[in-house]
């Protein structure tokens, strides 16, 4: 079991070489993760994410939570 924080930082889009107002942000995600080690070669892992700090740049939906889940395999 861990915490896993992700910062997500994202710049302006352009629209015909224009700044688009209602874009870009910053988004700091903090949440638990569980990893599992099947072997010494694989594993498997999962966080879920909430949004601990938002500043969307303008309007635009904000994020609830996000999750990830996966695995590993090392050669």
């Amino acid at each position: 079991m861990g915490l896993d924080t992700n910062l997500q930082l994202e710049g302006k889009h352009k629209q015909e070489e224009e700044k688009v107002a209602d874009s870009g942000g910053t988004t700091l995600l903090v949440g638990p993760s569980l990893k599992l080690d099947a072997n010494n070669h694989t594993s498997w892992f999962a966080n879920v994410l909430y949004p601990a700090y938002q500043d969307l740049g303008g309007v635009h939906q904000e994020l609830d939570f996000t999750w990830t889940m996966g695995g590993k395999i090392a050669w």
